[in-house]
């Protein structure tokens, strides 16, 4: 808050209205000290009053509006670990789960609709026996910043578990999100990921699902979607399946 007063007002008017305040106040007691002596304020006496805070202020106007500006930032920083993926740069699970509970809150009092897609690494323990664990956090890494590039500003992307992660598309019906999500699934599929000298390719199995009169709650949600990423599986992998073509 404080920050934010100080970026509208500006750091130098800051510090000069800080200053002539401390100042007036200095001065102000300088003369009730003398008024009840039933004294004059001598010349010096008001040079000092006017000297000597200034000097004080102005360090520290430097020292704790420095202090505020590293305190925010640091936490911002903060809350930036809090919520995303040390691995990945992706939010993290809770966090998502906090964004869909509004978006889905929004969607319901405004009449709108959103979508959700929940996709897994196909034979990802096959990355890790082979490659090594290196191999697959780098993996992960780099799925993660493809799927971040594609995604929206208003758009959710986290990691909800090992190597399976989930999208939140505010203001997207079923026919955008399964394009959206198989231009994933590709994006993925045609990506070669390096690791020491050795490329390494893999594919994605998602399930998608948008909000309906069936499931207006987001654990619904989260089973049936679930349930369309498993029936991806089951279906040959590296495939897109919406939850509304499976039996519930």
């Amino acid at each position: 808050m404080l920050r934010k007063v100080v970026k509208q007002v500006g750091i130098v008017k800051t510090s000069v209205l800080v200053t002539f305040a401390v100042v007036l106040f200095s001065i102000s007691m300088v003369v009730g000290l003398a008024f009840l002596q039933h004294d004059i304020p001598s010349t010096q006496d008001v040079i000092f009053a006017i000297a000597m805070p200034g000097i004080i202020t102005q360090i520290f106007n430097f020292v704790f509006l420095r202090l505020v500006f590293q305190l925010e930032d640091l936490q911002a920083k903060l809350r930036e670990i809090a919520i995303r993926d040390e691995l990945t740069q992706a939010f993290n699970r809770r966090h998502w789960i906090e964004l869909a509970e509004m978006e889905l809150a929004r969607a319901k009092r405004y009449g709108q609709v959103f979508s959700v897609i929940l996709f897994d690494i196909d034979n990802f323990k096959r990355v890790n026996d082979t490659h090594g664990h290196l191999a697959g956090d780098l993996v992960l890494r780099q799925v993660s910043s493809i799927c971040m590039s594609q995604t929206r500003k208003i758009d959710a992307f986290a990691r909800y578990g090992g190597e399976e992660f989930i999208f939140l598309l505010p203001q997207s019906d079923k026919t955008h999100a399964r394009l959206f999500a198989e231009r994933i699934r590709k994006a993925l599929a045609q990506a070669r990921f390096s690791f020491n000298q050795i490329e390494i390719s893999v594919t994605v199995s998602a399930g998608v699902i948008t909000l309906d009169q069936v499931t207006s709650d987001l654990d619904g949600l989260l089973i049936r979607v679930d349930k369309a990423l498993y029936a991806a599986k089951e279906a040959g992998k590296d495939r897109t399946i919406v939850a509304d073509e499976i039996s519930h």
